[in-house]
């Protein structure tokens, strides 16, 4: 079942919490502490977020979730249309105790401005029962602050895509398929061409391309040759008179 507004109050599962943050059945998270790809903080204070950049950022309120409640948390809808993206999102399993961090990317060609205390998580929450694997976690934000900034230096860096060298690596990939491509079927094209300029050329002789049927061009040679030898004195017919006589 999911919560109401007077319900999530009533649960106390958001210490910290603002009332203008409450939806009719949601909290906005609200940021406190943004840390860069450096590892450095920026806690009450805003963050400007560069094109293709991560930063971490990690909520003003606590998340104190009994064992029969469980949270569920998206992006705000205003910054994704900015184009900002959250990677870790989703279910805050029952007994979760401790603020909540995401990593944040902007995916956008501009920069963008993160304001202290600005909304960037949305959760909503629903009462069920009371599993039978059962897990409290109590979460120090000192050590929790210190294991978001390893995860910073450590595992994203700068920005979460190499957009100028993903772009070189799938350009030269491209253009080395078609060159080899081109080749193949530049050779296949040649082939054919030769093939069929060696047809032409019998075809030109043997087939009737005007018409004319097989035996018109035997005639036609035939009246040719007899024509030669009569010039010439051979004609078979002449010389084979003589002889019987």
């Amino acid at each position: 079942m999911m919560l109401t507004d007077s319900e999530i109050r009533k649960a106390g599962v958001v210490r910290l919490d603002h009332d203008s943050h409450y939806g009719s059945t949601s909290y906005d998270l609200s940021i406190q502490t943004i840390i860069d790809s450096e590892g450095k903080t920026f806690r009450g204070e805003g963050y400007t977020v560069k094109p293709q950049e991560i930063v971490w950022v990690i909520s003003r309120e606590r998340i104190e979730l009994p064992s029969d409640i469980t949270a569920h948390a998206v992006i705000k809808t205003g910054l994704c249309n900015s184009g900002l993206l959250a990677l870790n999102i989703g279910i805050v399993d029952p007994g979760w105790h401790g603020p909540l961090a995401t990593a944040i990317i902007n995916f956008s060609s501009a920069s963008y401005y993160l304001k202290p205390r600005e909304s960037f998580l949305r959760l909503t929450f629903y009462k069920h029962n009371i599993p039978d694997k059962k897990r409290e976690v109590h979460v120090d934000e000192d050590d929790y602050l210190e294991a978001r900034k390893k995860v910073a230096i450590e595992t994203f860096g700068s920005t979460f895509l190499d957009i100028k060298g993903l772009a070189r690596e799938v350009s030269g990939n491209l253009i080395g398929g078609w060159k080899e491509k081109i080749v193949f079927w530049g050779a296949v094209i040649a082939i054919v061409l030769g093939f069929l300029s060696v047809f032409l050329a019998v075809s030109t002789y043997l087939l009737p391309w005007s018409g004319v049927p097989y035996q018109s061009h035997f005639d036609d040679l035939d009246k040719r040759v007899t024509a030669l030898e009569a010039a010439s004195g051979k004609n078979p017919t002449t010389a084979a008179t003589k002889g019987a006589e």
